[in-house]
């Protein structure tokens, strides 16, 4: 909603510094902008919705709506941005509480939703937020006794909570900065944190791995053997001298790329002559060399895949 942008965007500039391919959009329900806004929802492999107290005032019910829906579709996440419940229709919305976040990229509040986004994009059940628990287990570290009695007790409570399940910061870190879909950084990540929190979902994207073929193109430099002789000079417009040889090798250049374009179905971008040697006889020259025709190529690259990719 309109006046929560000045939050939101600070949460996303923190999805940004994590990795993160974010689309914000900032139309307000009714506005001309806002279809496009809903097309893009329903095209993302994750929706984060923020719920504030602007959220429970009149023309929220559109937005309220598209929370729904992506609910529905199992690719929305919610945000908590004030004390406020999230609205009918979206109890089994994970969520995420940013109430007294500071805008820090690293918060333990921030991780938890990064590490949503990234499951959810993956086409995974997001892990359930873990910093508000961290957080209580810190204060009681800091608050009980260091009796041995009270330590054992803590160490139940420890499991209990399941802080034992959080990642470390070291394991955190590297789990942020993983590029999107690469195999490779899932298997350096689990060569260093084979045991983490994460390496579970880590092996699961391994796991899901696959072969894709993505088409692009190359540009390339392909030479071809060149040869204008003298005796095509009397028909030429550009004379038999060495400036005519010349500029016959520069339009049979120009012949020859051409007919390799075509047959590579290719594109020409440029087609040049190489002289590298001339012989004349009397006003009438030869030229030979080559032809350089640079071309922009169509390939198809075989590559791994681990997780979602468009």
């Amino acid at each position: 909603m309109p006046a929560d942008h000045a939050r939101v965007r600070n949460v996303v500039g923190a999805l940004n510094e994590s990795n993160l391919d974010v689309f914000w959009s900032r139309a307000e329900p009714g506005a001309d902008e806002w279809k496009s806004s809903v097309d893009a929802a329903q095209s993302a492999r994750a929706v984060v919705f923020f719920f504030s107290a602007a959220t429970n005032g009149a023309g929220a019910e559109p937005y309220i709506a598209l929370a729904r829906d992506r609910l529905n579709a199992d690719k929305a996440l919610c945000v908590l941005l004030d004390d406020v419940d999230l609205p009918d229709g979206l109890a089994g919305c994970t969520t995420y509480d940013l109430r007294g976040w500071r805008s820090r990229a690293s918060s333990l509040f921030m991780l938890d939703l990064v590490a949503g986004v990234r499951a959810k994009a993956a086409g995974l059940d997001p892990p359930p937020p873990r910093a508000a628990r961290q957080l209580l287990v810190q204060r009681l570290f800091i608050a009980v006794p260091s009796a041995i009695a009270a330590l054992a007790l803590l160490a139940g409570l420890y499991r209990d909570v399941g802080a034992d399940q959080i990642a470390s910061p070291a394991e955190a870190a590297a789990w942020s900065s993983l590029k999107p879909n690469s195999c490779a950084d899932l298997r350096n990540f689990l060569g260093a944190h084979g045991d983490g929190v994460h390496a579970q979902e880590a092996q699961a994207l391994l796991a899901a791995r696959r072969i894709v073929r993505k088409p692009t193109d190359i540009i390339s430099s392909r030479p071809l053997p060149l040869y204008v002789s003298a005796l095509d000079a009397a028909s030429s417009p550009s004379g038999g001298g060495r400036a005519g040889a010349d500029a016959r090798a520069d339009a049979e250049a120009q012949r020859l790329c051409r007919g390799l374009a075509d047959a590579t179905s290719s594109t020409l971008i440029s087609a040049k002559a190489r002289i590298t040697e001339r012989q004349c006889d009397g006003s009438s020259c030869s030229a030979g060399g080559q032809a350089i025709c640079k071309l922009q190529e169509p390939e198809v690259r075989t590559i791994e895949v681990c997780g979602s990719a468009d």
